[in-house]
């Protein structure tokens, strides 16, 4: 690496000034999600940078840029289970959704300019509903059903997870409609997910799981008989108006279950993964039981972090079309249901989601690739021709954000601390403006994925090409307990949180290093949430491997975490470092939350720090992080923390975005500047000049 050419200018490493400006990659249009079409038009949702990252529903406009259906103040993003996902169906003309600002469900003809009616009773005890399905309209009544997953607020802090039912009724009188009192029809449960009504209307099934597993560890699928509504009278007060003989059809020791549907014969399907079934293959229950449908060494599963993934549709009486996840990408096969013989109809994606059969026979999905943005896409069934629907607007919304090159991700295997093997990605600094001098080599910026249940992929992420483009060689690694390698190795993390990854992000570093790709002195690590716990955890295990790290809302105290944590990850952490928390026992020093604790650590900690956190955060709430950056300033460690009051777990306001991106790469800059500078005065010598990490600090508006 390192030589040029003579039209480029020569900079450093890390210091290269990219083709793309911060506001212009954080202003771009969001990936779309969720795409469906309606008598004809398609619609999808999408996060609207200019208003705070609130999502509505887009309309196709035909020759015109799309059109927002969504009025202002609403936003279609719910808070269940805290990660949300989808919360939307649609109910004759109208869509009904959940609205993130007050938690209650309201109805929206499917038209510009049109109102958002309030559909549930105000519940202030409602902290929104998830999952919304429709019951089929069999009797032309006019009223419909819709089910969803509803959590309700309890004082002590566990929120109540149930189903729930909710009577859509015909307008009354003009614009108005009746305001529905939504009523459990399945408790008891600690959570629940993915409910599914099969074509004729008469049966229901959905999956559920209890403390202290996650979805992924062992959940149990439901199926039972939904009455009909309009018969039940004065049983509508019941709490159980619907259901009927349910039945449990999956309960397993080491079995998880997700992705259900019907097809049209009423069989159900379904993704499942056990110890003998490695990876979550395709399963189907009808009268004759349960018989596994697909064997194949790949995920037609993931880990169920939000509502509506849907990676399987049904297109036809016996065929379905699925995603499968491979170590190198996704592709959709079509699966003979009667066989269970899988036909690959495309690759190339590096990745694809929410899959969504439409009424013309289109299969509509949401691919991502390495080079370009992601698309909405349709797929000939017959032949797997894909069309691009909605091409990426980056370059007509916003041609500043626009790259010049694209850093070209490879896949990498090496061998982790017990001789197994673990994935990553590797991408190579990339900017046709720039080269650096001759035999130097970039510096590595390790990316640590969140979850930490969940995967890094090759499609193209914005921030990673803002780093290749200032010079950074990036390594994405999938450490063992990520997604998409079957459930051994999502498994093996469990008690293992804290060693495992972190021993593969060394031996990831190393196996870079050994091949001379990147610079082992000038090593950065990255990561959010359960990745910035990796970030932490790293830096104080392996301390002088780093030159620095940035940590987005990160764990530095298990215990802290484990006290103040929300419902659905309340023991999550027990389960990965293998001990279960005593608010008594754990703090002591044999216990494994103080040994896998960084903050415990910190006489370790050597390499300069910078911390973001969002002040309304309920996964990692703030303390976490403050607790953290009031040890790095006693410590007197070179550090950086700032903490955004309007923000939760993820950051959306393109003003925060922007704001931690210049910090954060500031911040690395003169670190690689401060090494620069040392190195020029030991081959030169003292001298009296101007600290040029000092003059880049000021340009650049380091954090404090």
């Amino acid at each position: 690496m390192g030589k040029s050419s003579g039209r480029q200018k020569i900079m450093p490493y890390g210091l290269w000034r990219s083709s793309v400006e911060i506001e212009a990659l954080m202003e771009q249009p969001c990936d779309p999600s969720y795409p469906f079409k309606f008598h004809g038009r398609l619609y999808w949702l999408e996060a609207v940078s200019a208003e705070k990252g609130r999502i509505a529903l887009m309309q196709e406009s035909e020759g015109a840029s799309p059109t927002c259906i969504t009025p202002r103040g609403f936003n279609i993003r719910t808070g269940v289970h805290e990660y949300g996902g989808r919360c939307f169906c649609i109910v004759g003309n109208s869509i009904i959704f959940n609205n993130y600002n007050d938690g209650n469900l309201y109805r929206q003809p499917l038209q510009a300019d049109s109102q958002a009616r309030l559909l549930t009773k105000q519940n202030e005890a409602c902290c929104g509903y998830a999952d919304l399905i429709a019951v089929p309209d069999k009797d032309d009544s006019g009223e419909r059903v819709v089910v969803a997953v509803m959590e309700l607020a309890r004082e002590d802090g566990c929120n109540q997870n149930c189903l729930a039912a909710i009577v859509v009724s015909p307008a009354a009188s003009g614009d108005a409609l009746l305001a529905a009192e939504p009523v459990v029809i399945a408790q008891g449960a600690d959570f629940y997910a993915n409910p599914v009504i099969s074509p004729d209307g008469q049966n229901i099934a959905w999956f559920e799981w209890n403390h202290p597993y996650m979805p992924w560890d062992r959940s149990r699928l439901v199926c039972a008989r939904l009455a009909n509504v309009h018969d039940q009278g004065s049983n509508r007060e019941s709490g159980r108006f619907l259901i009927r003989d349910a039945k449990i059809v999956v309960n397993e020791p080491n079995r998880s279950v997700c992705q259900l549907g019907y097809l049209h014969d009423q069989s159900l399907i379904f993704a499942s993964d056990s110890e003998a079934c490695d990876y979550w293959n395709l399963f189907k229950y009808d009268k004759q039981g349960v018989r596994q449908l697909t064997d194949r060494a790949g995920e037609f599963g993931e880990a169920h972090w939000v509502f509506g993934q849907r990676r399987w549709q049904a297109v036809g009486e016996e065929v379905l079309i699925a995603t499968v996840t491979r170590a190198d990408g996704d592709e959709l096969v079509r699966v003979d249901v009667g066989t269970g013989d899988c036909t690959v109809l495309h690759r190339g994606f590096s990745a694809c989601s929410h899959l969504q059969t439409t009424a013309e026979g289109e299969l509509l999905l949401i691919g991502k690739y390495t080079d370009r943005p992601a698309e909405m896409v349709s797929l000939s069934v017959q032949c797997g021709r894909i069309k691009t629907l909605q091409a990426s607007r980056l370059r007509a919304a916003n041609p500043g954000a626009e790259f010049q090159d694209y850093s070209a991700p490879e896949l990498i295997k090496f061998p982790t601390s017990d001789n197994r093997i673990a994935w990553g990605y590797f991408y190579p600094p990339c900017n046709r403006n720039c080269a650096a001098p001759d035999n130097s080599r970039p510096p590595l910026l390790m990316l640590v994925h969140g979850g930490p249940t969940s995967k890094a992929t090759s499609e193209l992420v914005g921030i990673k090409q803002y780093f290749c483009s200032l010079g950074y060689a990036l390594l994405d690694v999938n450490h063992r307990g990520s997604t998409g390698h079957g459930r051994k190795y999502r498994q093996s993390l469990l008690g293992n949180w804290g060693e495992y990854d972190a021993d593969d992000i060394a031996n990831a570093i190393k196996y870079v290093v050994d091949k001379q790709w990147v610079d082992p002195n000038l090593v950065f690590i990255r990561g959010s949430s359960a990745g910035g716990y990796a970030v932490l955890r790293a830096l104080t295990r392996f301390p002088g491997r780093f030159a620095a790290g940035a940590c987005y809302y990160g764990i530095g105290n298990l215990i802290t975490l484990s006290k103040i944590t929300h419902k659905f990850e309340a023991k999550y952490t027990d389960q990965l470092i293998g001990e279960m928390f005593d608010a008594e026992k754990s703090g002591n020093p044999e216990s494994r939350f103080v040994a896998r604790s960084p903050i415990f650590q910190m006489e370790n900690l050597s390499s300069p720090l910078i911390l973001f956190q969002g002040g309304q955060d309920k996964v990692v709430p703030p303390a976490v992080s403050r607790e953290m950056a009031a040890l790095l300033k006693a410590k007197g460690i070179q550090h950086g923390y700032t903490e955004y009051p309007g923000e939760g777990h993820g950051f959306r306001q393109v003003e925060t975005r922007v704001d931690a991106l210049r910090k954060e790469t500031a911040f690395f800059a003169e670190i690689i500047m401060q090494r620069h500078a040392a190195e020029n005065s030991h081959q030169h010598g003292p001298g009296n000049k101007t600290s040029a990490a000092k003059t880049h600090r000021g340009d650049q508006n380091a954090a404090e």
